[in-house]
């Protein structure tokens, strides 16, 4: 019978943790290209366009 995986030593070189820690830190850091669109200014056609498709959904969750 095989030992468990916590009784196996484990590597504990701290360029691995580092990496690893940087790794998860950039998945969770947003977009570029949607700080881009966040940042973008927003015309009155694209309002009137917002205003419509939220009048749509809230009439279709009714």
């Amino acid at each position: 019978m095989s030992r468990h995986v916590l009784d196996h030593p484990s590597d504990r070189d701290p360029s691995r943790r580092v990496a690893q820690f940087a790794r998860i830190e950039s998945g969770a850091r947003a977009n570029p290209a949607s700080k881009t669109l966040q940042r973008r200014p927003r015309s009155a056609d694209t309002a009137k366009r917002l205003k419509a498709f939220v009048r749509i959904a809230r009439s279709k969750d009714s």
